[in-house]
């Protein structure tokens, strides 16, 4: 008796496996935007998490050897009014925070905290707030990686820009890996826009560096990362398949 059961309910679940060929999935678009990101404050840390919960997918980064190897170091410290900002009253006024290597002013990353006009004694950079921005140093490339969560992988649509606020310029590039994916020269505003697949855990680099002398080149920073993550979702008619099963073993067991 106790086999026949097993062999009805083998069939049945057979049944519905053939039937449905592969299973529904559910589905989830996923934004990563770091200005939404980026902690100040008593939540800052580097690596940085996601608005997701997901650790380490922002890194703000250094490499003082200016080789885009892949291989680059965590800038190490947290500063209110990094890279010497100072406001148009005149010294440090808590415009913005970020990340710095020690006591130099750069290399840089920081986000602003208000809108305010910054070196107004060097031609002056108008600051908006939330906005991310960045510095080389004169022989350091900055570079800030995203890192796919552990819980994802497959396609991503990756747009931004870099965007020359000062009188400097630098030039930009989208790594992924040691995998050139884009590049340019931010004399004004460059933007990038592509599809790449990446697996869980592989990072993309986007990265300022000097172009020529790495005075006055603060450069906003925009990104945006779109991905869809999928679960399979169990069928219906599966579900009403492996019910049924159950229903005639439960049955005949009750019967004999």
């Amino acid at each position: 008796m106790r086999q026949r059961q097993l062999l009805k309910a083998g069939v049945l679940v057979l049944l519905g496996l053939i039937i449905l060929g592969s299973p529904n999935v559910l589905s989830e678009t996923l934004v990563w935007n770091l200005e939404d990101d980026f902690r100040v404050g008593g939540e800052a840390e580097n690596p940085n998490r996601d608005q997701f919960g997901n650790s380490a997918v922002w890194q703000f980064m250094f490499s003082s050897d200016e080789v885009r190897d892949g291989s680059y170091e965590l800038l190490p410290n947290f500063s209110i009014d990094p890279g010497f900002v100072t406001s148009s009253g005149g010294g440090s006024t808590g415009v913005a925070q970020g990340w710095i290597n020690g006591s130099l002013a750069v290399p840089t990353v920081y986000q602003a905290t208000k809108d305010e006009l910054v070196f107004p004694n060097a031609g002056g950079i108008q600051l908006e707030k939330d906005k991310i921005y960045l510095h080389p140093g004169q022989s350091d490339l900055t570079i800030i990686a995203w890192q796919a969560p552990v819980n994802f992988a497959g396609a991503v649509e990756v747009s931004g820009s870099f965007t020359a606020v000062h009188v400097g310029q630098i030039q930009w590039f989208v790594d992924q890996g040691t995998n050139n994916l884009a590049s340019g020269f931010s004399t004004s505003s460059q933007s990038f826009q592509f599809q790449t697949n990446i697996s869980q855990g592989e990072q993309l680099f986007f990265i300022a560096d000097r172009f020529g002398t790495h005075s006055s080149d603060t450069t906003r920073f925009e990104v945006s990362i779109t991905g869809v993550t999928t679960v399979p979702e169990p069928s219906g008619l599966m579900l009403f398949l492996v019910g049924l099963a159950g229903f005639i073993s439960f049955r005949e067991r009750n019967l004999s």
